[in-house]
């Protein structure tokens, strides 16, 4: 009988692990530090402007909907100087949108990173 019980639980458990990584599958819903962390490690501080473009340019599910080299980018928050690459790293569903900028130095060095996510309508 205790099998049983002990055969349960691991199948719960399971269940919930698979259901939390089904649930983290779309970027969007991950947490904004993880998703700055998964995109430090391919562009850590330091990549240079055109590595940076490469390696986004290399990832099927992002896509650059701009850059700068003299303007500013305003997220409704703040402005982001300098030059900078802006793209969509992910969606969910048609409103919800998951964006990152990269913003590099005068020497085209990033430097910093940012994570928005946006409802659009």
């Amino acid at each position: 009988m205790e099998e049983k019980k002990g055969s349960m639980a691991k199948r719960i458990i399971a269940g919930i692990l698979i259901a939390i990584l089904l649930f983290f599958m779309y970027p969007i819903r991950m947490p904004r530090p993880l998703i700055w962390l998964g995109i430090y490690l391919r562009t850590p501080y330091g990549t240079s402007w055109d590595d940076a473009v490469k390696i986004i340019e290399k990832k099927r599910s992002w896509r650059i909907m701009g850059d700068s080299t003299e303007l500013a980018y305003s997220d409704g928050q703040g402005r982001i100087e300098g030059m900078h690459i802006r793209a969509d790293i992910g969606k969910s569903g048609y409103f919800w949108y998951l964006k990152a900028i990269w913003s590099f130095d005068t020497n085209g060095k990033l430097t910093k990173i940012y994570i928005f996510k946006s409802l659009d309508v």
